[in-house]
């Protein structure tokens, strides 16, 4: 056994986004234990995760840019009416908190955010989704990587 792989960007950009979850669901009254780092077996409402990333390439002002794109799921249960007031609630907060989420080198910018229905095998969940996408590096005269070459964190792109 060799022992965990090393942090990457994705894996603090993760930490970064649990952390705006957290928060979100603290101020609409949810412990942290209802934030997931990753997306939960089997969930149970109300409850957020991050899902898995997308990574892109893209342009900004001319130099080549590495951005992942992930999405954040805040679910909610109860009688439609209800999910619906709750979804209001989780989505102002969440917008606060994910636009202000500690991601490196960059912040965050949201997407897209909007309603959404999780089947859980039973009644219609609704959820809000956040399409949050977060820049990680930037090409430039200097090496820069996702992943750390030598188990050392990866040096952050100014």
């Amino acid at each position: 056994m060799t022992g965990p792989a090393p942090r990457t960007k994705l894996d603090d950009t993760r930490d970064a986004l649990h952390a705006a979850l957290v928060r979100t669901l603290a101020a609409a009254g949810w412990g942290p234990e209802r934030a997931h780092r990753m997306p939960p077996r089997q969930p149970v409402a109300p409850c957020g995760w991050v899902d898995a990333f997308t990574l892109s390439q893209g342009h900004t002002e001319e130099v080549p840019m590495t951005a992942a794109t992930v999405p954040v799921v805040l679910l909610v249960d109860g009688a439609s009416p209800d999910q619906v007031a709750r979804l209001d609630v989780l989505m102002a907060h969440g917008w606060v908190e994910l636009t202000a989420a500690a991601t490196k080198p960059f912040g965050p910018a949201i997407l897209t955010a909007g309603p959404d229905t999780i089947d859980l095998g039973g009644a219609e969940t609704r959820a809000v989704v956040f399409q949050v996408q977060v820049p990680l590096m930037v090409r430039t005269l200097c090496h820069s990587t996702l992943t750390p070459s030598d188990g050392a964190p990866s040096p952050d792109v100014p």
